[in-house]
């Protein structure tokens, strides 16, 4: 089983795509917010209206994705996200 780790600074009042599943089977993605600001995680688009709300105080989340799936990271301030990928990554 392949892992790949990366760390993403988001910018502020941006979208950035932080995980990506192309066509293969499920990819496990772990994301924890290291630094001070709020994140918000989904599809796109997504917003402070429309994500999954994610502080440096959280547990790191913990979620599937399946092929053709990707996940995007959105904030108003400028957090660092670390992320872990696990499965068929290549």
């Amino acid at each position: 089983m392949a892992v790949q780790t990366l760390t993403v600074t988001l910018g502020s009042s941006s979208e950035q795509s932080i995980a990506g599943n192309g066509l293969h089977g499920p990819l496990r993605v772990y994301v924890r917010n290291l630094g001070a600001g709020v994140s918000y995680l989904g599809t796109s688009p997504v917003s402070t209206g429309a994500g999954y709300q994610l502080t440096s105080a959280d547990a790191p989340l913990d979620i599937f994705l399946m092929g053709g799936e990707q996940l995007f990271a959105y904030s108003t301030g400028t957090p660092t996200l670390t992320v872990m990928r696990t499965g068929a990554t290549t």
